[in-house]
């Protein structure tokens, strides 16, 4: 599992488990303790996705990731957000 500060893929599993049960990860890089994320908003898919596997999850990870990399900037996410302007004149 990559670093989500550095993106290194040296990466070591801990035994210790968050209180949720989540696996932890220490970067062989940085040294940053970061945990499995869960899918945000989806409780309900955690069963169907964590029985795919660790090959698919890492497909859908890969596949979100280069999704979002056109909408990455020095500072994270950006989304970018459509504006109208609208000019009036006095005649």
């Amino acid at each position: 599992m990559p670093c989500p500060r550095c993106a290194a893929t040296a990466t070591i599993e801990q035994s210790r488990r968050t209180a949720l049960a989540y696996r932890t990860f220490r970067c062989g890089r940085c040294r940053r303790m970061f945990k499995r994320a869960a899918v945000a908003g989806a409780p309900t898919m955690l069963g169907p996705l964590a029985a795919q596997g660790e090959a698919v999850l890492a497909a859908i990870v890969a596949e979100v990731a280069a999704d979002l990399a056109t909408s990455l900037d020095d500072d994270g996410l950006a989304f970018p957000q459509p504006s109208n302007v609208a000019v009036a004149r006095k005649g």
